[in-house]
């Protein structure tokens, strides 16, 4: 299975730290960036996570927005 690129990977392996439980998208951003993220990093940050939600197989992987998640 093709996850993506390095970055992206990352971004899921941000996720994976917290499976079943709501993770903020300044979380992802700082896990996956750290002190100093891009300027667009939360577009960056969508994107990434729409082609995961694309790749990843089906309902046993849910990668979804929730209140609270921002």
């Amino acid at each position: 299975m093709d996850l993506g690129t390095a970055r992206q990977q990352t971004v899921l392996a941000a996720l994976l730290m917290d499976v079943n439980r709501t993770v903020t998208t300044d979380q992802l951003v700082y896990r996956v960036w750290g002190e100093d993220p891009p300027r667009r990093a939360k577009d960056t940050l969508y994107g990434y996570l729409s082609r995961l939600r694309r790749v990843l197989p089906g309902p046993s992987v849910d990668i979804s927005r929730r209140s609270g998640g921002e």
